[in-house]
């Protein structure tokens, strides 16, 4: 849009003025524009952001004195979109109590954005160093057809906001308004996951959260079209929230379900919303060559199902019985990783709680021929055994980690040069593959890793895909850089070797 049809759209510039009665106090000037702004009180330059830049908000406090008092607004329209706002608040003085300090504090949030030329929907976040990086005050933007800066293009491009926040103890509502994708994550777990094209959207999700400082992470990604990403913090809602995928009732798990059609074997959790959602009163499903539902497939089809249950203190026994693949986390430690085709087969893990209330999550995927997912649980005398020190290593006789593992230790260290040799003398020297994986506590930091592979590698921590390199090559040196949050966060490198020298090497720092 031009202001009117004698201004072109681009390449224009505006001044405002105007004379306004004020009682005695300090006042909040602020501004969003895109592009340069200069503001004056009284001939005094309070704002001067005389630049391009993306829809941004600047802010000023000045004191004045009853009575008249004249303000100013200057603003250039470079290229891209174009926003111009002005709003003043009283903060203090006149009988009136300052507003609540709106979140976030001064600080901001350390925004990073990248480029993703050619990505389709739902891009994934890059593991490459950010094109442009800056500190945001808030996340309020309306780029509309342009961008937040000269060196990110208009489309395709993601977005990553980062923060430490305190909070009084008590629920918050979380408010993200996007077009296109938007996730929020509090303390690494998503509250809001709408990775979607979709016009401008807003959706809510209310926490309880306990006093103390929380780590708040908001992604984005802008495909075509407009571009909006905005969030946003209030105290208060409802006590007992359905935040997405929503709690199962106590004597149910939520079970989300997705189709997966031309899937392969190990398929990744999907980021989009689920095909089914629904309650499960329990986890014992023998579906042979069926489906859970007249919308899921019989063949290829994911399932997610979650649960906070209450236990004593002691040691518990998890079984698990699958036809395919099947992971189980309790307490957000990755007791069973059976991620792999198999016909029906049990697992068992063993492990420790305290009393309280803990988080069960069970994954299963389905890839052809019969379908059977169960879960049950029972206390147990047996003591859980000790955690490895290094990696528990599957080894498979063919490239996809199909299968049974032909091979099962813990390996100290993923530190392998075997050039023409092979791993052990049950696996071939070519045409075999390997998943390593290792639950490991972090403090809450940026962590540097190296992988080096010859042939295919991936690396993932949590859900969360880092490297994919799944191709045949020479050896090949990856550095990826991770911000984690204090706790635990399980590691998975997966490799495959087809011909020729094999090596596979993984470092962190």
């Amino acid at each position: 849009m031009m202001p009117a049809a004698s201004i072109p759209t681009d390449k224009f510039s505006a001044r405002w003025t105007k004379t306004q009665d004020f009682t005695a106090g300090t006042y909040r000037f602020g501004t969003v524009t895109d592009d340069g702004v200069r503001l004056w009180v009284d001939g005094r330059l309070v704002i001067d952001e005389w630049h391009g830049n993306g829809s941004t908000p600047y802010s000023a406090d000045v004191a004045l004195t009853a009575g008249a008092h004249t303000i100013r607004m200057e603003y250039f329209e470079d290229m891209g979109g174009a926003v111009a706002k002005l709003n003043w608040t009283q903060v203090s003085g006149g009988g009136n109590p300052p507003p609540p300090p709106p979140p976030p504090p001064g600080d901001g949030y350390a925004a990073q954005y990248w480029n993703t030329p050619g990505a389709t929907t739902a891009p994934a976040i890059p593991t490459t160093a950010p094109t442009f990086t800056r500190i945001e005050p808030a996340i309020d933007h309306v780029w509309d057809g342009g961008s937040p800066d000269p060196s990110i293009a208009n489309d395709h491009f993601v977005a990553r906001w980062t923060k430490t926040h305190d909070f009084a103890g008590g629920n918050y509502t979380f408010t993200a308004t996007a077009d296109d994708g938007v996730r929020v994550y509090v303390d690494g777990q998503p509250v809001i996951d709408q990775w979607i094209d979709q016009p401008m959207t807003t959706y809510t999700a209310t926490v309880p959260l306990t006093a103390g400082s929380h780590t708040l992470r908001i992604e984005y990604y802008e495909n075509g079209g407009g571009a909006v990403a905005k969030f946003g913090i209030a105290p208060g809602g409802d006590t007992n929230p359905p935040p997405p995928p929503p709690p199962p009732p106590a004597d149910g798990f939520a079970g989300s379900y997705w189709n997966t059609p031309g899937a392969g074997t190990a398929p990744t959790m999907p980021t989009t919303a689920p095909t089914l959602t629904r309650t499960d009163p329990k986890i014992d499903f023998v579906w042979d060559g069926g489906s859970p539902d007249p919308k899921i497939t019989p063949d290829h089809f994911v399932a997610r199902w979650t649960k906070t249950e209450a236990f004593e203190a002691g040691t518990y026994k998890f079984t698990t019985a699958s036809d395919d693949g099947v992971r189980l986390w309790v307490g957000g430690k990755l007791l069973i990783d059976q991620w792999n085709d198999h016909p029906f087969t049990t697992h068992t893990a063993t492990t420790d709680l305290t009393a309280g209330n803990h988080d069960i999550r069970l994954e299963y995927y389905e890839n052809g021929g019969g379908a059977v997912a169960k879960f049950g649980y029972e206390k147990t005398t047996s003591a859980p055994p000790p955690p490895p020190s290094g990696f528990l290593a599957h080894y498979f006789d063919n490239m996809t980690l199909a299968g049974t593992p032909k091979l099962t230790r813990t390996d100290a260290a993923i530190n392998f040069v075997w050039d023409s040799a092979s791993p052990d003398p049950a696996l071939p020297a070519d045409k075999f593959s390997v998943r390593w994986t290792k639950t490991q506590d972090f403090a809450a930091g940026t962590y540097n890793f190296t992988l080096k592979s010859d042939d295919g590698i991936r690396f993932w921590i949590d859900d969360k895909l880092i490297v994919d390199d799944w191709t045949d090559h020479a050896m090949k040196t990856y550095n990826p850089a991770a911000i984690l949050t204090s706790g635990s966060h399980t590691l998975t490198i997966e490799y495959y070797e087809n011909g020729g020298g094999a090596v596979a090497i993984f470092e962190q720092k």
